[in-house]
């Protein structure tokens, strides 16, 4: 539970200097670190090195989190990149004050990907999954100055945080449509999770 000066999940929601930091999966916990857009802006990348012992930070429940959510965004624009190709000299040349805030490598996005891959074996579903990149990418997405856009640049390996739902409904289409069982269906899609 937050500290007496620690933000509520509605603060939070209402303040996006409150930037989604990292996942505790395990505890079901969000952790969030204060960063005005100036921070953010000056930031390399908004990972361990973009922190300084003074920033405050809190770690609520995703469940929290979630109940106190606005309706779901869709995600912010995303510069989806191989290593080294200047993907980041792209995003500082997009990032203007008033019209564009690029978040540039965003730790969460990496811990997003990561509990999509451990989702199977901590009992997750795809459902729970969906639910979760909503709340991160709706997060990230939050305006700081009214009319400015959120463009994300997610460190690679982080693409796997993409939601499978398109391949998923896919899947369930074709498999109507060939006239596969149930079960059949439900083995490809445990293929497409673990992937």
């Amino acid at each position: 539970m937050p500290g007496p000066a620690d933000p509520t999940a509605g603060e939070i929601w209402a303040d996006p200097s409150w930037v989604p930091y990292a996942l505790d999966n395990n505890q079901k916990r969000m952790q969030f670190v204060r960063m005005p857009s100036e921070q953010l802006r000056a930031a390399p990348f908004l990972d361990d090195r973009a922190l300084t012992p003074d920033m405050p930070r809190t770690m609520l429940p995703v469940a929290e989190i979630a109940a106190a959510m606005p309706a779901a965004t869709p995600p912010p624009p995303a510069i989806f990149h191989s290593a080294f190709c200047c993907s980041t000299l792209l995003a500082r040349a997009l990032d203007r004050p008033g019209v564009c805030l690029a978040l540039k490598e965003p730790a969460i996005l990496m811990a997003l990907a990561n509990a999509k891959r451990m989702m199977g074996s901590q009992g997750g579903s795809t459902a729970d999954y969906q639910r979760l990149f909503e709340i991160v990418t709706t997060l990230l997405g939050r305006q700081h100055v009214e009319g400015e856009r959120v463009l994300v640049k997610p460190k690679e390996g982080a693409e796997a945080a993409k939601p499978a739902a398109p391949q998923v409904d896919r899947i369930k289409k074709a498999a109507r449509e060939a006239g596969l069982s149930e079960d059949e269906t439900q083995r490809r899609l445990k293929a497409l999770e673990a992937a």
